[in-house]
């Protein structure tokens, strides 16, 4: 069964037995649009001016629907961000197309998507894995490379990455010291790997803006409580 990076990264992001994710929306959020921008840079579709804002190639076209739609909306823009700033602007919009990105997910018979309503009036979703081993199989090939220092490829490089910039390591291994030893070797990894320029400097692009977005609401939501 072939499956895209962004449904591999949401495979392993979600609880292999509740119908919820193991981070938050805004992470998730955060991290799929991060992956859009990896592939970017995989692509060479960018470059970067003298203040690390992003410059689009040309003549760079996509037929992934969502990085054709993140492209059209950096070329409209009168104004050059960088990834960080990006990342930022374009995440809220993500969480339409991550309920896309999960239907197509439902099709492939990976996962059931059963709509709820709290308090029997405002509608929701959940979603519960119905491939927990093709979930397992995945971890298991990520964490074998990893502790063995297998060659990774480019794909296996990204979700690594991603794994790392949203602190879930622990989805890798539940024994405390293997996951000591993982960490260590995962930090290496990306420091080594021959793809590994281009996600460190992106995952730190999706860190950072995680980050800002996190503080950002924290003072709203603290703005809003003292003006009560």
């Amino acid at each position: 069964m072939h499956l895209t990076i962004t449904e591999k990264f949401l495979l392993l992001a979600h609880h292999p037995e509740k119908g919820r994710f193991l981070t938050a929306d805004l992470q998730l959020n955060h991290a799929m649009t991060g992956l859009q921008f990896l592939e970017l840079s995989y692509e060479e579709a960018f470059s970067l001016d003298p203040k690390e804002r992003l410059v689009l190639r040309d003549d760079y076209a996509s037929n992934d629907p969502l990085k054709a739609e993140l492209v059209e909306r950096i070329r409209k823009s009168r104004r050059k961000y960088k990834i960080r700033d990006w990342i930022i602007r374009l995440s809220p919009r993500m969480a339409r197309k991550r309920s896309e990105v999960l239907q197509g997910m439902q099709e492939k018979g990976i996962l059931r998507i059963e709509p709820r309503k709290f308090l029997w009036l405002i509608p929701y979703k959940k979603t519960f894995l119905e491939q927990v081993m093709l979930r397992k199989s995945l971890i298991d090939v990520l964490r074998i490379s990893v502790l063995e220092g297998k060659e990774l490829n480019q794909e296996m490089v990204a979700l690594l990455g991603l794994i790392q910039a949203c602190r879930l390591e622990k989805l890798l291994t539940a024994d405390k010291v293997e996951l000591k030893l993982l960490q260590q070797k995962l930090k290496l990894l990306m420091k080594e790997s021959p793809y590994a320029e281009a996600v460190d400097k992106s995952i730190r692009q999706v860190q950072a803006a995680i980050m800002a977005s996190i503080a950002a609401s924290t003072a709203a939501a603290g703005a809003a409580a003292s003006s009560r």
